[in-house]
């Protein structure tokens, strides 16, 4: 028997062939090598002899030794039944190829009275014919398969016909007596698959024989391949797996990885370093590794870690760092580290090997060959406590959404998180600009707020009395007027003349001081003009700056387009008038510093003139001229208590700013107003970047919806949506939450906000626009309380926190990210433990991960029941191997078994002697010798297995 240590591959079967034994042979002078070079020719490596009504035993035997291991000889017999009309219907026995051929031919000959007494008394072979039930009992009681001719194949059981009874009747056959059908055509398999089995509610292998009677013109219609060992036991998996047989060219499994051979891997082999002095066995030799799905299992401790993680170190997987075997607290410990002692190789399909100490790590800079998910992995990443944007179960989601994006769309991006970050850039810029024009606006607010506050208007109001009552106290001071004396007529002449000079002198002060005066109100008009052409250069330089940063952002995408940037948008910057007014406003800036200096020389000059003509007066003219002079002074003093509109700390620029507190709650409407637009438009950016999450998960959805395992049985939603992620660092990091305040307390604050976040629509800008109306109101009263009572939002900060940056922090929405939504079964991802979470995540890895690199899967049924992992994994498992190779470590049977693996893996460890030996066994599940190690393992022998199977009841 050729069992083989790759375990179940494909390989060519005919089921259906001739030899000169048969009565209607057409070159009977054909050898038995002839025979086996032909078949060999073409490839065949199974082949069952059904001559008709007859078993002849020595051409088998001898067929069976020239075949050797490259030929597999079933022995069989094609019979005419008594079913059919005109035509009637055949079918075939096949039996296993260590059968006893005499035994088995004399106990089926004298049975179905096929001796050749039998047949010459019914008058030869073309009249004889075999009850169709009565000869399929003896052929499975001898331990054989039924297979009987069907679809257009003639003498097919379609010959039955179709009436209701008939119909029944040939249901009947098929589930008690058939194992396999054989059809005449490749299309009549789509008949079967869509029409037949349904309705009788019971699947078989469908398969094409040649019917061959001339092995020099051996052409069948269509190859039949079957996958397993090239023994009869494959059958048994056969029958219970009927999509292991294919008829057509070439399976597409054998396509796709003769196709890929860089794809899979084909062995893994080890051996001690050179002069190792580990005496320590531990690993030696070649693992066949199988290209569709291998179950790795075992007891604990014998190695079955060992080899899934040496698979993925050789594979460079990104998962090295959750290693169990292959880590410092085991084979790599620090002080004794064996890992250094061993080299391992993994050769790909096409012959590339890959060669490594167990000791070394992964290289992060080189790609990732396979990917490996390791128990403690999936459990840390399923077990996170909240599934946030950059958690690794996102960042696990995200990879395998990656997988489906088109490769024309992924723009050389190496994962989603780039391809977002390409394509939502100019959003990005887009927001922070917006965000910048927010927290201008919200500087004004504030402002606007302080000013229309109660405490504001009172301490205007407290100003103008204080400015009232300090003009009222100025009226009070006002210099005792002194009437102008009666001049002594001898001394009337010079007095006059005396006062005459003082008169035209304080002519000349009022005109320097008006003078002075003027050149004020110029200069802050000239330094008003210099400070906005300063802004305006600045502004300038800023935009120029940007458009520079814009052309470098261009540039890329526009080297694709064959564009030059600077055509596309073009700026013309001529800053010459704003340089003209700023030299023209700092020149008058000096003028009118000269003028001032000047005329305060004069006036200077002046008041000396006076104080001197003042003392040439006398005594009664003096008094006068001094009572003048303070009247004077009184008057220049009221003039500035009581000011201008536009003079601060004076009584006329009070009144008006209470005049102006009339027109505040308008500019504050409007300010608020304009604050709202500009959430609407964050908003609508970020609304923008959860459309582009929807374009690259559109791929996904599609796929759910379109594939039948996803959608029918797995119930998932997918979506992107806009969470509220980082609130607490965001907002409450700026609160001080031991004062008073809606926030107040760590804990109550933090449940508090989560409240108002969850009761929220954050994905409609309505809906943000309340919340963010909704979260300020609470910042502006305390909510603690029935009615809310007012508390100043300074006090509610941190220190050194600005109200201005809450503001922003509520306004400007980064709490706000856009995020892919997965629903199970009508369950949130936050809503699934941490087992659904696995279970989920394996579902994503299995059915939807669109990466055909090998996947490795170290034991995914831990902490999951044996009812998830049949209705669930089994079904992945099954779905993946027709994409990918898939290893799995494991010690669930409905895994391995029920799963069809096309190869087992044993390992066990022989620690006598402390020799550390690990052994590893391969081959298929209808290997004997793999079969029992199976039961052994997973079933715990199979003694328990009978007894567990006979404590079940057969109807539940």
């Amino acid at each position: 028997m050729a069992f083989r240590a790759i375990g179940s591959t494909w390989g060519k079967w005919d089921l259906h062939f001739h030899t000169p034994a048969s009565f209607d042979y057409k070159n009977k002078s054909l050898t038995n090598q002839q025979i086996v070079d032909g078949l060999l020719a073409a490839g065949v490596g199974v082949v069952a002899i059904t001559d008709h009504h007859t078993m002849d035993v020595a051409r088998i035997k001898e067929l069976q030794v020239l075949g050797g291991a490259e030929l597999t000889v079933l022995p069989g017999i094609e019979f005419r039944s008594e079913l059919g009309g005109k035509e009637t219907v055949h079918f075939i026995g096949i039996f296993p190829e260590d059968a006893n051929l005499a035994d088995l031919w004399t106990k089926l000959s004298g049975k179905l009275e096929l001796t050749p007494e039998d047949m010459q008394k019914k008058g030869g072979d073309q009249k004889i014919y075999v009850p169709f039930a009565e000869a399929a009992e003896k052929i499975h009681e001898l331990g054989g398969i039924v297979t009987t001719h069907a679809g257009g194949k003639s003498n097919s059981i379609e010959n039955v016909g179709n009436t209701t009874f008939k119909m029944a009747y040939k249901a009947d056959l098929a589930r008690k007596h058939i194992d396999i059908f054989e059809l005449g055509k490749v299309s009549d398999g789509k008949v079967y698959e869509e029409m037949v089995f349904p309705a009788i509610k019971h699947r078989l292998p469908l398969i094409m024989g040649s019917d061959n009677h001339d092995i020099s013109s051996y052409q069948p219609k269509a190859y039949c391949w079957i996958k397993g060992d090239p023994s009869f036991r494959t059958f048994q998996q056969l029958k219970s797996d009927p999509h292991r047989a294919y008829v057509g060219d070439e399976p597409p499994e054998m396509a796709r990885v003769s196709a890929n051979p860089t794809k899979y891997i084909g062995s893994i082999g080890f051996k001690k370093v050179a002069n190792s002095k580990l005496t320590e066995d531990w690993f030696n030799g070649t693992v066949p590794i199988n290209p569709g799905l291998v179950a790795i299992i075992g007891n604990k401790g014998s190695g079955k870690t060992a080899l899934a993680e040496a698979l993925g170190l050789l594979g460079n997987c990104e998962s090295a760092s959750s290693f169990s075997f292959l880590s410092e607290r085991k084979f790599r410990q620090a002080k004794n580290n064996k890992a250094r002692e061993f080299e391992g190789t993994l050769t790909w399909r096409n012959g590339h090997p890959v060669v490594r100490k167990l000791s070394e790590p992964t290289d992060a800079d080189m790609p990732r060959d396979v990917s490996y998910i390791p128990q403690s992995y999936l459990e840390e990443i399923c077990n996170e406590v909240n599934n946030q944007p950059g958690g690794q179960f996102d960042a696990e989601l995200k990879s395998v959404i990656f997988s489906h994006v088109a490769e024309h769309k992924k723009l050389d991006a190496d994962s989603l998180d780039d391809l977002i970050r390409f394509q939502t850039e100019p959003i990005e810029d887009r927001i922070t600009t917006l965000r910048a024009e927010l927290h201008e606006i919200n500087v004004r607010i504030l402002e606007l707020e302080a000013r229309s506050s109660d405490t504001n208007r009172q301490l205007l109001l407290n100003l103008k009395a204080s400015k009232e009552r300090e003009l009222d106290a100025h009226e009070k001071q006002k210099p005792t007027e002194v009437l102008k004396p009666e001049t002594d007529p001898g001394q009337q002449a010079a007095m006059e003349a005396i006062s005459q000079q003082i008169a035209e002198s304080n002519k000349k002060r009022d005109a320097l001081q008006e003078t002075i005066r003027a050149s004020d109100g110029v200069k802050k008009t000239a330094s008003a003009q210099v400070a906005s052409a300063a802004r305006v250069v600045q502004l300038i330089q800023n935009f120029t700056s940007a458009y520079q940063t814009l052309l470098r952002n261009l540039d890329n995408d526009c080297k694709v387009l064959g564009i030059d940037p600077a055509t596309l948008v073009t700026v013309t910057v001529n800053q010459s008038a704003v340089t003209t007014a700023s030299d023209s406003a700092t020149k008058q800036l000096e003028d009118e510093d000269g003028k001032i200096a000047s005329s305060n020389a004069e006036l200077k000059a002046l008041k000396d003139a006076i104080d001197a003509l003042t003392q040439q007066l006398d005594a009664p003219n003096g008094a006068y001229q001094k009572y003048t002079e303070a009247l004077r002074a009184w008057t220049e003093r009221r003039a500035e208590i009581i000011g201008e509109a536009t003079a601060r700390d004076t009584l006329a620029y009070v009144e008006a700013q209470i005049q102006e507190l009339n027109d505040v709650p308008t500019q504050l409407a409007s300010a608020r107003t304009e604050r709202t637009q500009k959430v609407k438009d964050i908003f609508a950016q970020i609304e923008a970047t959860v459309g582009i999450y929807r374009a690259l998960y559109h791929p996904v959805q599609l796929f759910i919806m379109s594939h039948q395992v996803a959608k029918s049985q797995f119930q998932m939603e997918f979506d992107a949506s806009i969470i509220a992620s980082r609130w607490e660092e965001t907002i409450l990091a700026k609160v001080n939450q031991g004062r008073k305040g809606t926030f107040c307390g760590v804990e109550d604050g933090k449940r508090t906000l989560k409240q108002l976040i969850e009761q929220a629509d954050l994905q409609t800008s309505s809906g943000v626009t309340k919340f963010c109306l909704e979260l300020m109101a609470r910042f502006e009263s305390d909510f603690r309380f029935t009615p809310p009572s007012s508390y100043p939002l300074n006090e509610q900060l941190r220190q050194g926190i600005e109200p201005a940056a809450l503001l922003d922090a509520i306004f400007g929405l980064s709490y706000l990210v856009p995020k892919y939504q997965l629903k199970w079964a009508g369950k949130s991802i936050d809503e699934l433990s941490p087992g659904e979470r696995g279970t989920l995540l394996l579902i994503f890895y299995l059915l939807i991960d669109r990466r055909d690199i090998p996947l490795i899967i170290d034991q995914p049924e831990d902490n999951l029941d044996n009812q998830t992992v049949y209705d669930m994994l089994v079904a992945c498992l099954r779905e993946a191997r027709s994409r990918r190779q898939v290893i799995v470590v494991t010690h669930n049977p409905n895994l391995a078994v029920v799963c069809d693996a096309d190869q087992i893996i044993h390992s066990q460890m022989d620690k006598q002697n402390n020799r550390n030996k690990v052994t590893y066994t391969t081959g298929s599940i209808e290997n004997p010798t793999t079969n029992l190690l199976s039961i052994t393992v997973l079933e715990g022998t199979r003694p328990a297995f009978v007894h567990r199977d006979q404590k079940y009841q057969s109807d539940t």
